[in-house]
């Protein structure tokens, strides 16, 4: 991108039903300092949303849009295999997607009989050490309702642009897909931080302050210490998040990837 957005987005991605308590929402804004965090939010928190995940996707969707100017990482995959696609573009696959599947099941079902019972990585996940497939049991609704309640909304309402598929307008909101486990393996300190036990906690607090040291990053005490004692991870995946879109915007032109990131999509790490 040749202009930078105003706001950086880091999205914790939830398929759940109670998705408002499961998805976190990360801001940051670029200073002269570098990057720096404003918040943390829990996406119930949201305008208009609540705990359950009909309104926390609508009210998320809402909300990047009304800020225009942004960039958004989501941890979610954004596409499948090329096998899956059938000949479509993935636009035209996005576009398609809620006239294909009826629920998840059905979606994972339909991934499953296309490999007989295998599941197959796109070439990004397998680049970006991913840990599942798209249509893993653990991640399949995950995937699903990205597709589903996030992506093919913004396609079908024209609402921006998706790296690497589309090309970024500036003032509209851009969207990249990211991985948390990726990030985390490609700056070597890939730990279990997920839990309430007492190392957990220390693990949170020492990925966040090698996160400070390698980014340069600006965060604010009390931001710090949510981060640190939010169980889930949530907090951290989307900080993760916001840093890998911070990262990527000027780094990863789509005439640098191969060219079947523009069907498969791309893990920025």
């Amino acid at each position: 991108m040749n202009r930078l957005p105003e706001i950086i987005f880091g999205i914790d991605f939830s398929g759940a039903m109670d998705a408002g308590d499961k998805i976190w929402i990360c801001t940051c804004r670029f200073s002269v300092e570098g990057l720096s965090v404003d918040a943390f939010m829990p996406g119930r928190d949201l305008p208009h949303s609540g705990r359950d995940r009909v309104s926390c996707h609508k009210a998320l969707l809402d909300y990047i849009w009304n800020i225009g100017n942004c960039a958004a990482g989501f941890d979610f995959s954004f596409s499948l295999p090329l096998l899956f696609l059938d000949n479509l573009s993935w636009t035209e696959f996005i576009l398609s997607f809620p006239h294909r599947f009826a629920d998840a099941d059905h979606f994972r079902q339909w991934c499953l009989e296309i490999t007989g019972g295998k599941e197959l990585k796109r070439i990004t996940e397998r680049e970006a050490r991913a840990p599942f497939a798209a249509y893993n049991v653990r991640i399949f609704r995950q995937t699903y309702f990205g597709m589903r309640d996030i992506l093919h909304p913004f396609l079908s309402r024209d609402m921006g642009s998706v790296l690497p598929m589309q090309k970024p307008i500036f003032g509209k909101p851009v969207f990249l897909e990211i991985c948390p486990a990726s990030i985390l393996k490609t700056l070597g300190i890939y730990i279990p931080y997920k839990g309430s036990e007492l190392q957990k906690q220390l693990n949170r607090n020492h990925i966040v302050g090698k996160l400070v040291k390698i980014y340069g990053l600006t965060i604010k005490e009390n931001l710090k210490q949510t981060v640190i004692n939010n169980p889930g991870g949530d907090a951290l995946d989307s900080l993760l998040a916001a840093l890998a879109v911070s990262r990527n915007l000027n780094q990863s032109p789509a005439d640098s990837l191969s060219a079947s990131a523009l069907s498969e999509g791309h893990i920025y790490f």
